[in-house]
């Protein structure tokens, strides 16, 4: 038998107000409309039961395939006691904005995961929202992938658009590795900041020539 949080007499409510309420029995009658594998189908889209991809050690979480469901599981993965998550999966669930998406390319990147940080960078580099430290380390990745791909011409429009976001980004990122010294992260963020100030350097005589 299932139920509301929350003691009520029987009403009828929209969708909208059951979202609003967190009504548990509201989520049933709707998801009874959706066939289970249809509603699997969803529930992976959003990135559950799958690793995020950043490269590191992570769960999947719990999430079995549709057949594999129980009589009371077919309901409670309505309303999110039939599946487990991790705290990634969740952020990335709910927080789709282009700045999650770029620290999660910065993940997939520094875990050598080029293929995966290209991917997921693709889809954010050019939304208005990115922060401005995003814009550049983020074009520096789409560079690094694209030289070491071999395309010269992809690779020094990426470098251009990070130079144009360096100046007021570089600061910023020598400042967080020295809070994060002697630490991997802290070793790597310096490295890049090394290499994007190689870059910038050799840019006007790549221009000359």
């Amino acid at each position: 038998m299932f139920h509301d949080s929350h003691d009520h007499p029987a009403y009828t409510i929209t969708f909208a107000r059951a979202l609003a309420e967190s009504s548990n029995v509201g989520m049933i009658r709707a998801g009874e409309l959706v066939p289970a594998r249809t509603m699997y189908g969803y529930l992976t889209a959003f990135g559950l039961g799958n690793r995020t991809g950043i490269g590191l050690p992570e769960s999947r979480g719990l999430l079995p395939p549709a057949d594999q469901w129980n009589a009371s599981q077919r309901y409670t993965v309505l309303f999110g006691q039939g599946l487990a998550v991790t705290a990634l999966q969740a952020a990335l669930t709910f927080e789709e904005d282009p700045n999650s998406r770029y620290y999660l390319g910065l993940c997939q990147f520094m875990a050598g995961d080029l293929e995966g940080a290209r991917a997921t960078l693709g889809r954010v580099m050019d939304e208005p929202l990115l922060f401005r430290q995003g814009q550049a380390v983020g074009a520096y990745i789409m560079g690094q992938v694209a030289e070491g791909e071999g395309d010269a011409d992809a690779a020094r429009a990426w470098y251009a658009r990070m130079a144009e976001a360096a100046p007021k980004v570089i600061p910023a990122l020598e400042e967080e590795a020295r809070r994060h010294k002697q630490t991997p992260y802290g070793e790597t963020m310096k490295e890049q900041v090394r290499a994007m100030q190689r870059i910038i350097a050799r840019r006007p005589l790549e221009g000359s020539g």
